[in-house]
């Protein structure tokens, strides 16, 4: 048995861990981080919460409090790209000190000591490779994490005013955050409905999602965001299929990771944390539930964290609680594991995914866009498939077409597939296309092939740039623009067209999305 002192110093030191795991890839964000990043400017800049000032306000993010939070950044001036690498690292810290309080109230005994086998915890959410990627991929994963893990520890520790800013944070943060607090919150209720402490996180839960949706409705004129139908339209065997394909390289991690929920729900059951266990376990079937109900196409599977740290920590805390020699000897070699974790295969996936995934700051990419949308007027049109960096970069006076098949930033009627022609201008002054090799002969997508194809006038070359290493873009301008060629510093390759520019009228025009 450990003293509180000690197990708040172990756990500052698995959070220290965290910090070097994940410093590697802190400069790195997904592309879909500028997209959040876009809003927050146009917030900012007073245009409201839209991708494009002027245009059909469209709900293209799922963290308005991680927006809103950007917004105020950038109202000050301060750089996005750094407030998200320092915001995710918080989250991650704050991520694995609630992981900790959890265990921590799982396993305490009457004097207040706590079994060291509880500092699994922390010390295993610290050195998963996952967390490390996804505390610097410029999202609110993170932070949504320590908002989860907070809430059911307030709920199980009958903490109930943190419980309920907590709650506030989880809603905020990301829509299924609604799911998790009225699960918590029923929980706390039961214990004692007639009791109004016990209401205290449901009704802050209530309060919140009735403000987010009010402005939802006010706002976008939806009841649920816009990327739920983009994420979430596919046919059911086509997105597990996607999803499971997905997990398949690091599969045996995510498998241990059910062991751990399973024998984690019986050890608590046995040990008598019974609250503790009721909460966990229906917060793993629920946030697994959720991810499997959208394609997790962000590296790191960020969807799955919450659940992982969850169980993980239920685990571990009722593993403190088993008063037997081999709990020591089962704790010792779960260590022993973990200490190896971050030089496994697996971690060497994780890594390697995010590697072709994320985009390195100031990459050649980023400057093209910086340059152009010097030249460009307020209100050109940019056609790309990558709503983020590009988008973020080319600058708010101009207008972005995404043309990604479940773009974020489009509408989906009925949960169906973009159509590029309800979305594409008719004379769109730049069009990106995405190919996934310097030396590529064609665009590697087939909308962005017909969306070339149906150009009526004729579009100048401008070069190819480098996002990262799966992401290279041909950058076209409509000719009568006289664009000068990109710096050559920036560029793949020469000046020569890799494909054929559109003739007039070879191709029906798409329909044009301008006022």
């Amino acid at each position: 048995m450990i003293t509180q002192r000690t197990f708040a110093i172990a756990t500052l030191l698995a959070a220290a861990v965290l910090l070097v795991l994940a410093w590697p890839t802190a400069p790195s964000v997904v592309d879909d981080a500028w997209i959040s990043a876009r809003y927050a400017r146009s917030f900012a800049l007073g245009h409201g919460l839209v991708y494009d000032a002027g245009q059909p306000p469209i709900e293209g993010f799922t963290n308005l409090l991680w927006t809103l939070m950007l917004a105020l950044a950038s109202r000050a001036g301060v750089s996005l790209h750094a407030t998200m690498i320092s915001a995710g690292l918080v989250g991650g810290v704050l991520s694995v000190f609630a992981s900790a309080a959890l265990a921590n109230e799982v396993a305490r005994d009457r004097d207040g000591r706590v079994s060291a086998v509880a500092l699994l915890a922390p010390f295993g959410l610290a050195l998963d490779p996952h967390l490390a990627v996804v505390t610097t991929n410029g999202l609110e994963s993170s932070l949504f994490l320590a908002a989860v893990l907070g809430t059911t520890w307030a709920v199980v520790a009958e903490q109930r005013g943190l419980g309920a800013l907590f709650a506030i944070a989880t809603i905020a943060l990301r829509p299924e955050g609604a799911a998790v607090v009225a699960v918590l919150a029923t929980l706390d209720l039961a214990r004692g409905i007639s009791k109004p402490e016990h209401w205290a996180i449901g009704g802050a839960g209530a309060v919140t999602l009735a403000a987010i949706t009010l402005f939802r409705i006010v706002q976008y004129g939806s009841l649920v965001p816009n990327t739920f139908a983009a994420k979430a339209g596919k046919p059911l065997a086509e997105r597990l299929a996607f999803d499971v394909a997905y997990l398949r390289p690091d599969g045996g991690f995510w498998m241990i990771g059910l062991g751990i929920a399973f024998f984690g729900q019986v050890l608590a059951w046995r040990t008598g944390a019974r609250v503790a266990a009721t909460a966990v376990g229906s917060l793993v079937i629920l946030l697994v539930a959720v991810a499997f109900s959208v394609d997790m196409w962000m590296p790191g599977g960020r969807l799955l964290l919450a659940p992982l740290a969850l169980a993980w920590s239920l685990f571990a805390g009722a593993l403190a609680r088993v008063r037997l020699p081999m709990t020591r000897i089962t704790a010792l070699v779960i260590a022993a594991d973990l200490v190896l974790l971050p030089v496994t295969p697996w971690a060497r996936v994780v890594r390697a995914a995010d590697v072709a995934h994320s985009a390195q700051p100031r990459n050649a990419a980023e400057r093209a866009m910086r340059s152009l949308g010097a030249q460009l007027p307020e209100g050109a049109w940019l056609v790309t498939r990558d709503a983020g960096v590009l988008a973020y970069f080319v600058g708010a006076h101009v207008h972005v077409a995404e043309i990604h098949p479940r773009a974020l930033t489009q509408p989906h009627p009925g949960g169906r597939d973009l159509d590029p022609r309800d979305v594409v201008p008719e004379r769109p002054d730049l069009v990106v296309l995405t190919v996934e090799d310097p030396h590529a002969r064609a665009p590697f997508y087939e909308m962005d092939r017909a969306v070339f194809a149906s150009l009526r006038e004729p579009y100048t070359f401008l070069g190819r740039v480098r996002q990262h290493h799966q992401r290279y873009y041909d950058v076209w301008a409509r000719s009568d623009l006289a664009l000068p060629a990109l710096p050559e510093a920036l560029r793949v390759g020469s000046l020569e067209p890799p494909y054929a520019p559109s003739t007039p009228g070879s191709a029906p025009a798409p329909r044009s999305s301008e006022p």
